[in-house]
C-alpha cells in the first residue's frame, strides 16, 4: 500500500510540473545573462562564509530562519526552522534586478504559488507513505535485531557477535528516527519524553537479558 501511494504521488507530481512548465510558465530556456550567472568557477568557494565551510552536519546545526527587521535594521529570527546562511542570500537576490517589488520574509515567485496550489493533489498520499514506510522500517529493524540474537545464541552459542550485529541494527534504527522525526518541547508539560530516541534501544535490554541467561560463569555474590 505505501509503495502504490508513493508511486500515484510520484506521478502525479510529474504530471503536475509538465503541466505548470508548458501552460503556466515560460520555457525554462536560459539567457546567456542567466548562464554566466549560475556558472561556478574555481574560486567560488572564496565567497562562502567560514562557518560554512567548516560547520559539521548534525554536530553544529544551520542557524535559525531570520529575516531584516525593518525597525532595528537587524536580522532576527522569524521561526524555528533551521537554514543555511545561503538561503538568506537566495532570499535578498529574490526578484532583484527584475522589477518587482523589494523581497520581504515572506515573498516567494510566481511559480512557487502555482506550485503550491499543485501539492494538493499528492501531498497526503506522500505523506502517508512516507509515515507508513517509516513505521514499517522501525518494526523490521527491531525484529531483525532480534532474530539475529535469537539465532546466535541459541544455534552458535556466541556473545560477542551477538552484541556487535545489535548495535548494528540499533545505530540504524536511531539514526532513521533521528533524519524523520523533529522533536519540539511542549510548554508546560512535564511527560514530553523523546520516545523515538528511547525505542532503538530496547535490542540492547533484551541481548543483555540473553547474555546473562546464556552465560556460562559460575554464579557468585557479585553475579
Amino acid at each position: 500500500t505505501f509503495t502504490w501511494m508513493a508511486m500515484h504521488a510520484g506521478a502525479r507530481a510529474t504530471a503536475g510540473a509538465a503541466y505548470m512548465r508548458t501552460r503556466s510558465v515560460r520555457l525554462p530556456i536560459p539567457t546567456p545573462q542567466m548562464l554566466d550567472k549560475a556558472r561556478r568557477t574555481g574560486n567560488t568557494f572564496e565567497k562562502q562564509r567560514i562557518q560554512d565551510m567548516f560547520r559539521i552536519p548534525f554536530v553544529f546545526p544551520a542557524g535559525q530562519e531570520s529575516a531584516v527587521d525593518e525597525a532595528s535594521g537587524r536580522r532576527e529570527p522569524i521561526s524555528d526552522r533551521r537554514m543555511p546562511k545561503w538561503y538568506d542570500d537566495e532570499v535578498e537576490e529574490l526578484r532583484k534586478g527584475d522589477g518587482g517589488p523589494a523581497p520581504s520574509p515572506t515573498s516567494v515567485p510566481e511559480h512557487f504559488e502555482l506550485y503550491r496550489g499543485l501539492q494538493q493533489e499528492w501531498w497526503c498520499y506522500d505523506v502517508y507513505s512516507r509515515i507508513g514506510i517509516l513505521v514499517w522500517f522501525s518494526y523490521w529493524l527491531t525484529s531483525a535485531s532480534l532474530w539475529s540474537m535469537c539465532h546466535i545464541f541459541t544455534e552458535l552459542r556466541v556473545l560477542w557477535p551477538a552484541w556487535t550485529v545489535t548495535a548494528c541494527f540499533v545505530t540504524a534504527h536511531w539514526g532513521i528516527l533521528r533524519l524523520d522525526i523533529t522533536s519540539k518541547p511542549r510548554e508546560g508539560s512535564m511527560m514530553c519524553l523523546p520516545i523515538e530516541k528511547i525505542v532503538p534501544f530496547v535490542p540492547v535490554l533484551a541481548v543483555f537479558g540473553m547474555s546473562i541467561e546464556y552465560s556460562i560463569l559460575d554464579p557468585t555474590p557479585f553475579w
